[in-house]
């Protein structure tokens, strides 16, 4: 980047915003150091710390384990079991209504089921034609990091009315 014509303090303050980039902030550095040496078992918070992280390993955990389970009672839909990433990319079957449907609109079929999905309940899910799936087949990419459960009964409605609508 070239500054050409501005006052030197105006220089200097660019400069000062483009050296922000080079190290993570001060909040950033902390935060790192407390993930990778977390209170010990003999320290005073420890208690607390062990509370929160486990609190927030066993919502996730849960919501995982119920966006897996609904998916696979959902028509048409099938899902390998998160291991690891804290996302689901379940495999949709979808009718040849929904694809000539999508045709129609200019979209892959899965990017119109989750066009649908988020008009209908204001769930946003990524289509899975954006990651080079196989040809003819169908996925949505979602994670399970939003709180509450509730999201998920939603999906499962508008599922089962989004598959009545378009039945072959």
């Amino acid at each position: 980047m070239e500054l050409v014509g501005f006052d030197q303090s105006v220089r200097d303050q660019v400069i000062k915003i483009a050296s922000i980039s080079l190290c993570p902030v001060v909040t950033g550095q902390a935060l790192v150091e407390l993930m990778i040496n977390p209170p010990r078992p003999e320290e005073e918070s420890f208690t607390l710390y062990n509370e929160e992280t486990s609190s927030i390993h066993n919502a996730l955990e849960a919501r995982a384990a119920k966006l897996y389970n609904t998916f696979n009672e959902m028509e048409g839909v099938s899902c390998q079991e998160p291991e690891g990433a804290m996302y689901c990319f379940p495999n949709l079957s979808l009718s040849k209504k929904v694809i000539e449907a999508a045709e129609k609109e200019g979209m892959e079929a899965d990017e119109f089921y989750c066009n649908a999905l988020l008009e209908s309940t204001g769930i946003c899910a990524v289509p899975g034609s954006g990651f080079g799936q196989v040809e003819g087949t169908w996925h949505v990419r979602t994670t399970f990091l939003a709180p509450g459960t509730e999201w998920i009964d939603q999906w499962k409605n508008f599922h089962a009315k989004f598959m009545d609508q378009y039945r072959d």
